[in-house]
């Protein structure tokens, strides 16, 4: 559909294009039929898509959202632990003044700025944290494409000739936009979120039950082995 289409002719003048037409050619009328079938048909497909996409990533956000909650605060110092090793040492103070000892233990206490988290956890929050955002990026683009596709089957009231114009225009503008390479890539994004999370989720279960990690280490890889020999 997207061959070449002449624009109307004007009014004391004859377009002399690829053929011959008029206003009222009844190749205009053809030509929108054919086109608002195709049109419907893709459009009603990448509209399918986009909702289940849309879904997806939303649900997929709140997961991983509250999964970061909860691993982020691996990367700050326990509040209760510095609390306890002040008490420590006020309690080693007070023992040593009480005895009259010549010298008091001044042990530098921790502090925040002290504080280095693991190297895992580190690893495990930049893995959700990027797997979120390409989560997020793709519900935005979703929703831009649905946008796209609502205005390119708009205004469909004007004469064919007119009509065909105007789609043949949104014709040309998706192509220049790559709107079908990004509907595809959309699922791609996605399923790299999925296995950022996925390879986040079993370094952070492998510091808290062996048991659970392996379990959930063999359900990831049959997961993966399947997806993979069956795509």
């Amino acid at each position: 559909m997207s061959e070449f289409i002449p624009r109307p002719e004007e009014p004391g003048k004859r377009y002399h294009g690829v053929h011959d037409l008029g206003r009222d050619d009844p190749l205009w009328p053809r030509y929108v039929q054919d086109a608002e079938k195709w049109d419907d048909g893709t459009i009603k497909n990448w509209n399918d898509r986009m909702d289940v996409l849309l879904l997806f990533a939303t649900l997929f956000s709140a997961i991983i959202t509250a999964f970061l909650i909860e691993a982020s605060k691996n990367l700050r110092p326990d509040p209760s632990e510095i609390n306890t090793i002040m008490l420590i040492d006020i309690a080693m103070t007070l023992r040593a003044l009480k005895n009259e000892s010549e010298s008091i233990i001044q042990d530098p206490l921790p502090t925040l700025a002290d504080y280095k988290p693991n190297s895992t956890n580190v690893f495990v929050n930049m893995l959700w944290f990027l797997s979120l955002c390409l989560s997020i990026i793709v519900a935005l683009i979703t929703s831009l494409v649905k946008q796209w596709c609502n205005s390119y089957i708009s205004d469909r009231i004007a004469p064919p000739c007119n009509q065909a114009r105007i789609r043949q225009a949104r014709f040309n503008k998706l192509n220049n936009w790559k709107a079908v390479w990004i509907v595809s890539m959309l699922p791609v994004l996605m399923h790299v979120a999925l296995v950022l999370f996925l390879i986040g989720l079993i370094f952070f279960l492998e510091q808290l039950n062996s048991h659970i990690w392996k379990a959930a280490l063999s359900v990831t890889v049959v997961a993966a082995t399947h997806t993979t020999f069956k795509s």
